[in-house]
């Protein structure tokens, strides 16, 4: 989902790039301090969050919230028709291959205009969704539903457990929604983030859907404050402080 043609494109090399290069830019800044550098990500940004920091030791912290850990196993579990998905990004690959043809795009969340394939078929996701897509009229945004079939490829391709596992000396706190909990996927690459080394972990779960971190009310009133609490112990060291939201 976004209001220009290149963010229909997910590519984790490229976000790390781009994270990489906007740490060179603050640390231009003479008022920025460099052992306070952190990032935050959401969803498949929470991924992409995590190699970053994996990569980069100039980033000191990182907060993760609901974000994906292996494309395959979640793309499995969220692509309805995974043949039809696979065809379709065959025939994708094959235009781009040859030349011919316009790039393949799958929609990505449920609504009254898509078919069942999308790639986020819950109902939070297409509410989710149809609300940023009508602030984003309001203001003069085209916001489209799709992402590029290449794109769902090198979704299957990620592997965050990996890179939790080189991310130390980096401090982590993830949050994860009570839906996605059952899994055990994030719980597992919590335990792995500590295999290159003692580092500051901590591990939240919120209440609500995949979506409920990004919207109004108590689920996104316990992101701040835990966000907050964490960045505090993280740079300062205060363990105790409490950090209330109004």
């Amino acid at each position: 989902m976004s209001s220009s043609k290149p963010l229909t494109e997910r590519y984790p090399e490229l976000q790390s790039s781009d994270v990489h290069d906007a740490v060179g830019h603050l640390l231009s800044f003479a008022s920025v301090n460099p052992d306070k550098i952190w990032i935050i990500g959401f969803s498949y940004s929470g991924a992409h969050a995590v190699k970053a920091a994996s990569l980069d030791r100039r980033i000191k912290a990182v907060i993760s919230i609901n974000g994906f850990i292996r494309g395959s196993w979640l793309v499995g579990i969220l692509v309805p028709d995974r043949a039809s998905s696979d065809a379709l990004i065959w025939e994708d690959r094959e235009r781009r291959r040859t030349g011919g043809g316009e790039v393949g795009y799958l929609p990505l969340c449920k609504t009254a205009e898509t078919g069942d394939n999308v790639l986020f078929p819950t109902q939070d996701s297409g509410e989710f969704y149809l609300g940023m897509q009508k602030a984003g009229l309001a203001r003069g945004e085209e916001w489209r539903n799709e992402v590029t079939m290449q794109s769902l490829l090198k979704m299957r391709r990620c592997n965050v457990m990996e890179d939790l596992k080189v991310l130390a000396p980096t401090s982590l706190l993830m949050i994860v929604d009570e839906v996605i909990l059952g899994c055990g996927e994030h719980w597992r690459a919590f335990e792995a983030a500590e295999a290159g080394g003692e580092i500051l972990r901590e591990f939240v779960t919120v209440e609500g859907g995949h979506f409920a971190p990004l919207t109004e009310g108590k689920t996104l009133e316990r992101v701040i404050e835990h966000s907050l609490r964490f960045l505090r112990r993280a740079f300062d060291g205060k363990i105790d402080e409490g950090v209330t939201i109004p």
